[in-house]
């Protein structure tokens, strides 16, 4: 039986003369066309899984963008609802409260639970700031002064003897993706 070197068998082939035939007819290749043969496969291949790469991401951040933005309408909506229900619980325990107060009670008894109208602690509604006396007034705490980065960008920009690292900080730049 003929073959070649450098072909090994193929599996599943019963009749060998058969096999001999057909590797007799391949010619055989430089060691340096099969490298660039194999080497521009293996790059077609990289360049294959790359773009399904490519489009499977893409699908991905479509489908994520699309239930972030769902989400956002589904808790606007949510938002305006649970306003709505507080809204509501408030209207009905001050009309449950008033039906109290015209019947001089302040404890009524139902079948399953019990209300009872009691008196909160007293609020301060401040009406007129500038009446207030000094000393009960609270002065926020002023922020401490932060770097100008426009300014301080600005400036690196404009001229190129100052060193960012003398003046403790460094330009940066990030990467984005941009999809079309």
């Amino acid at each position: 039986m003929a073959t070649l070197p450098h072909l090994k068998p193929v599996h599943g082939i019963k009749n060998k003369a058969l096999y001999a035939n057909l590797t007799l007819v391949r010619p055989p290749e430089t060691k340096g066309a099969a490298e660039r043969k194999a080497a521009a496969a293996t790059e077609a291949q990289a360049q294959a899984r790359l773009k399904n790469v490519v489009e499977r991401t893409n699908g991905v951040l479509d489908r994520l963008e699309l239930r972030q933005s769902s989400l956002a309408a589904e808790i606007k909506r949510l938002t305006k609802q649970k306003n709505a229900t507080a809204a509501r619980i408030e209207r009905i325990e001050d009309k449950a409260l008033t039906l109290m107060h015209e019947a001089g009670l302040t404890q009524v008894a139902g079948i399953r639970c019990n209300f009872r109208a009691q008196q909160a602690a007293a609020a301060l509604e401040v009406t007129d700031e500038t009446k207030i006396p000094a000393e009960y007034l609270r002065q926020p705490k002023t922020p401490p002064p932060e770097p100008d980065k426009v300014a301080i960008k600005k400036a690196l920009a404009e001229d190129d003897e100052i060193d960012p690292a003398a003046w403790g900080c460094r330009l940066t730049s990030r990467t984005s993706l941009i999809r079309k």
